[in-house]
């Protein structure tokens, strides 16, 4: 897949959502609701869906890319974790 695809895709995914954030979606809808109800209009404007729904893109997006080292660093951590347990009949 090109970058131009991958970009494509996701900007067709934030109007359309995945399946998986279906349900997301109707919690965040719930939780505004329910929000709504509960809020002091004096203290707090109306709440969204987008107040309760997390953006798991944004969340990876945040993400700094992870460098050749750090991805070395990390396999060398897994593997001591395998082979600590494996030392232990594990």
């Amino acid at each position: 897949m090109t970058s131009k695809e991958f970009t494509e895709w996701r900007a067709f995914f934030r109007v359309q959502p995945w399946p998986d954030d279906v349900p997301w979606l109707a919690i965040g809808r719930f939780m505004a609701l329910i929000a709504n109800v509960y809020r002091d209009p004096k203290k707090r404007k109306t709440f969204s869906t987008d107040d309760f729904y997390i953006d798991w893109w944004k969340e990876v997006e945040a993400q700094k890319p992870r460098t050749q080292e750090d991805l070395q660093r990390e396999m060398e951590a897994i593997a001591r974790i395998y082979n600590a347990a494996a030392k232990q009949g594990g």
